[in-house]
């Protein structure tokens, strides 16, 4: 296992999982001198147990057809520790491996030999995927954050109106009331409400 750093500050660091060692040095070296920060591991085993001591790269490129695992293996691996994209390279294409490919989330799947001049590119798209698959998945979790918080106001909403069998209007007032005097989020506030149901002491002032 290796590990070297571009001259160039270029801020995308690769990891490079093949067993064959001059592919490996070659591709390297390409990028390297295209300003990419490199490490290279020889296996699967080796490639996550670099990955469990290191800082997560930007991009992983990994070879399928290495002995003892193949490298469809990995990607398991690299979504456990912190979701890392990735580009499956293959000495022959095949359909069926392909398809797994694809169904592992690969952002390409490109078959040696190949080199830095046609790397490079697939390199800046898979990245440019990754940062819109990235997004989306924000974007995602903000909604469900939301959905959530609204979630937890109603039925907040719901336990005041029980409580103190008052409206809707009145029990959304009261619970807004308290959670901007006690200087709470609303949504943290409708939390502790639900959390504490028996214990709901809140001041009318609606």
């Amino acid at each position: 296992m290796s590990s070297e750093k571009s001259l160039q500050q270029n801020k995308t660091s690769i990891l490079l999982v093949d067993d064959d060692r001059l592919i490996l040095a070659t591709m390297a070296t390409g990028l390297m001198q295209a300003g990419y920060e490199v490490n290279t591991t020889e296996s699967v085993d080796e490639a996550v147990a670099w990955l469990e001591s290191n800082p997560r790269p930007d991009i992983a490129i990994i070879d399928i057809n290495m002995p003892n695992r193949s490298g469809l293996e990995l990607p398991a691996s690299l979504d456990r520790l912190d979701y890392i994209p990735f580009i499956f390279l293959t000495a022959r294409s095949e359909p069926e491996v392909n398809a797994e490919a694809n169904t592992l989330g690969a952002m390409a799947y490109l078959v040696k030999p190949i080199d830095s001049a046609q790397l490079i590119p697939a390199i800046q798209t898979a990245l440019s995927r990754a940062q819109d698959v990235k997004n989306m998945k924000s974007q995602q979790q903000q909604l469900q954050t939301a959905l959530d918080g609204d979630r937890s106001v109603s039925v907040a909403i719901g336990i005041i109106m029980d409580q103190y069998r008052i409206s809707y209007e009145e029990a959304n007032t009261m619970l807004r009331n308290n959670a901007r005097s006690k200087r709470i989020k609303l949504v943290d506030f409708a939390t502790s409400i639900i959390h504490s149901r028996e214990s709901l002491n809140l001041e009318n002032d609606s």
